[in-house]
């Protein structure tokens, strides 16, 4: 799938790396608490604590660089090929 803009991207990583966690903590309740679960556990909480630091500095870059949705579009138009702007697909 492919998002318009940074933000809707910086949106869609911080939903999965949340399932990613829910996934980890499913692992722990199916294997019951052992050396294991508490590796997972650790990976858990990074992967939690991280995330919205990764999330904040993305989307601050991006604001800090300008970066809008047209100045996205401009950009992927031009990066077509000619036979692609202009419907070919040969």
């Amino acid at each position: 799938m492919i998002f318009p803009d940074p933000y809707m991207k910086i949106h869609a990583g911080s939903k999965a790396s949340y399932g990613g966690a829910v996934i980890l903590l499913g692992f722990i309740m199916e294997k019951g608490f052992a050396e294991q679960s508490a590796l997972i556990l650790l990976v858990m909480v990074f992967i939690l604590v991280i995330s919205p630091i990764i999330g904040h500095a993305l989307g601050r870059a991006a604001y800090l660089d300008e970066i809008s949705t047209d100045k996205i579009k401009q950009i992927s138009y031009l990066s077509k090929k000619d036979s692609e702007r202009e419907g070919n697909t040969c």
